[in-house]
């Protein structure tokens, strides 16, 4: 096993200064911005219901259309890194244009396009921050990048509702169009390497295993819970400053959790097993099915939603990464398509058996991830010795 510090593949070769000099930091800022659209979509949403009377309903086809966005970007990233590598700041300036038109487009039709565009926008931008930020030290970035946006989530859901309750939701969700603008001034020209990079110890040449599949699982299983947490809030007659307030809340517990994961590849403090934590992870992000209904009941299972849910996705992400060759490129693919399937998935079992089925669906999601992350460690046991490099990845994660 590689020891760490010495070419490990989680953990890298440079120390914390050499990450800053690099603009590690810039990036997982500009990455965590461009990811900020689904940390406030339950406030995002209710917002602009009362701004131009969207339908609950039609929630989930409002996110598809943003994540359907975002996965195009960053899949578009993905095949062509040395051409959008230079665009972080037009794509960071289309995703602010794009953000003022939500609040001055009319019909359900013009909305679900002007979304799309915003999320390739995004998505573009997140790839190629993420990219970035993740190519030397996976689990530290993830960790960053969620703990990042986490906290801006948390500002954004507290001080949105109030702010439209002064000046209005449409001029609010303006302002809110602005964060956008705000990458640009940080987004830099990123240098693509003249040549592919050499895979990592251990890494597979395809996203195949169960690593990979484990990832969009998971990623979808929280949109389709997260997707309509507002409508079912909503519908339980909680105000929309209840739901802001549960929303920050959560989100303060997924900064936890994410600074877990950051502090924990960083200092090697012992973790739980993988298979182990994704399965309690499982269990907490289907908490708002089974908890009492009123503001706390929301707020609590808000609480424990983001908590596993973001442990689970900035661990399981930067395992993926560490195992695939340019899994720095191909992991936000991943991400981002889950989260077009994730809410249209959660759409169709909305309109087909109420939020019973959504729970349900829910849970099929997780539970194939865990066993493809369980069917995953088999195959790495039963691999031959010569594989030694992915199971010294896993004890990075696993063991001080």
């Amino acid at each position: 096993m590689p020891r760490l510090g010495q070419g490990d593949p989680l953990r890298g070769t440079r120390n914390s200064s050499d990450i800053g000099h690099t603009g590690f930091g810039r990036h997982a800022l500009v990455a965590a911005i461009a990811l900020l659209q689904p940390g406030i979509d339950p406030v995002f949403l209710m917002l602009l219901s009362h701004h131009n009377g969207l339908a609950l309903a039609d929630h989930g086809l409002v996110v598809g259309a943003s994540q359907t966005g975002m996965a195009a970007g960053a899949l578009l990233f993905a095949a062509t890194p040395r051409l959008w590598g230079r665009g972080f700041r037009w794509a960071a300036l289309g995703a602010t244009l794009a953000g003022l038109a939500t609040v001055t487009v009319t019909g359900l039709a013009g909305l679900v396009l002007v979304r799309a565009l915003f999320g390739l926008c995004s998505g573009l931008l997140y790839a190629s921050a993420l990219s970035a930020a993740t190519r030397r030290d996976p689990a530290r970035a993830m960790g960053a990048v969620l703990l990042i946006q986490l906290l801006l989530a948390t500002v954004v859901a507290l001080l949105l509702p109030q702010v439209a309750t002064h000046i209005g939701a449409g001029a609010a969700l303006a302002l809110l169009a602005g964060i956008s603008l705000a990458a640009a001034g940080f987004a830099r020209r990123e240098r693509p390497a003249a040549s592919e990079p050499a895979p990592r110890p251990g890494a597979a040449v395809l996203p195949g295993g169960g690593a990979a599949v484990a990832v969009f699982l998971f990623v979808c299983g929280s949109m389709m819970v997260w997707s309509y947490a507002g409508a079912g809030a909503a519908i339980a007659g909680l105000s929309d400053a209840a739901i802001g307030a549960a929303v920050a809340l959560g989100s303060l517990a997924g900064g936890a959790a994410a600074l877990l994961v950051m502090l924990a590849a960083r200092r090697q403090w012992p973790a739980m097993p993988l298979a182990a934590a994704a399965v309690l992870a499982a269990l907490a992000m289907l908490a708002p099915f089974v908890v009492p209904g009123g503001a706390v009941g929301f707020a609590a299972g808000m609480i424990l939603f983001n908590l596993g849910a973001t442990y689970a996705v900035a661990r399981l992400s930067a395992h993926a990464v560490a195992k695939t060759r340019n899994g720095e490129r191909i992991v936000p693919a991943l991400q981002t398509g889950a989260m077009v399937v994730g809410p249209l998935a959660a759409a169709a079992a909305v309109h087909g058996g109420g939020f019973a089925a959504l729970a349900g669906a829910a849970a099929a999601a997780l539970g194939l991830a865990v066993l493809a992350l369980a069917f995953d460690d088999r195959q790495r046991g039963d691999a031959p010795a010569a594989g030694n490099g992915a199971d010294g990845v896993e004890e990075a994660l696993t063991q001080s």
